[in-house]
């Protein structure tokens, strides 16, 4: 294993800033259900030698069920994806930031993405003129559409009480 250099990372630095990716660092679990302080103190070290953490057993937040609405919002029909696709792949849209956006061919990430936000009700009227406040378009043409965007809706509000705290 390589030492670490300054900035506690492994890996080879070169004197122009270019980065030899080494070997991976494991990061530190932060859990959520420690005392502020010792949640606090954790932070603080990892953010002064790695740069990162991960954040586990926040209440509230079930992976299983993430990844299960995940695979359903992925297997939902060209049809069915098209009505909350964003402008740019489906220009009837009135969303250019919010929404799905499918996979493409030669995309160095390879994945299907859905991007949703703030309920739009929440956003002052001032931060409404911005086009990251749009509206989220929802799947809520089924039953179980309905039951993902409210299991969304929650998990958005649950990352950003987390967020607030972290800040």
């Amino acid at each position: 294993m390589q030492p670490k250099n300054e900035y506690g990372i492994n890996g080879v630095f070169d004197p122009e800033g270019d980065v030899q990716l080494g070997e991976l660092v494991e990061l530190q679990g932060v859990d959520w259900t420690w005392s502020d302080e010792r949640k606090r103190e954790t932070i603080m070290n990892e953010l002064k030698t790695v740069g990162f953490f991960v954040v586990t057993n926040v209440p509230g937040h079930d992976e299983q069920k993430l990844l299960d609405y995940g695979k359903w919002l992925c297997a939902l029909t060209p049809e069915e994806k098209s009505r909350i696709t964003k402008k740019y792949w489906n220009p009837a849209s009135p969303n250019c930031y919010r929404g799905f956006a499918p996979y493409t061919d030669n995309d160095p990430s390879h994945v299907e993405i859905y991007d949703m936000g703030m309920d739009f009700d929440k956003v002052t009227p001032g931060e409404q003129e911005y086009q990251i406040h749009e509206e989220t378009p929802w799947p809520t043409w089924c039953e179980e559409g309905i039951q993902f965007t409210e299991f969304m809706k929650g998990q958005y509000k649950l990352r950003c009480a987390v967020a607030k705290e972290i800040l």
